[in-house]
């Protein structure tokens, strides 16, 4: 019995180092991208954006600044119509962001 929950515990430790490692990994390399949304973009002043209209908190980008290329892309991956709803001023779910996320 005792061998059992030694076994049971060195193999949940093993687990917990390696969940560690691959948090500290995913954390210092950020290979998805995802440090700039989770904690700003830190290369953007927030006073630009709030003078734009915009929320500090969450940077838009300015749509008179998107190329024609760009927009190709994001018409190749998410459709017209939804550009057309960009255009408009709708608002892109984090599915979508992540989507067209290599045209911008």
């Amino acid at each position: 019995m005792k061998k059992l929950l030694a076994d049971i515990l060195i193999a949940l430790g093993i687990v917990f180092i390696l969940v560690l490692i691959a948090g500290a990994y995913l954390y210092v390399a950020d290979p998805y991208n995802l440090k700039p949304l989770i904690f700003g973009d830190a290369t953007q002043p927030r006073a630009a954006n709030e003078g734009a209209g915009g929320d500090a908190a969450s940077p838009a980008v300015d749509p008179s600044q998107i190329t024609p290329e760009q927009e190709a892309c994001a018409v190749r991956i998410l459709g017209q119509a939804r550009v057309d709803e960009f255009k408009a001023g709708a608002q892109p779910t984090a599915a979508e962001y992540f989507q067209a996320r290599e045209c911008y």
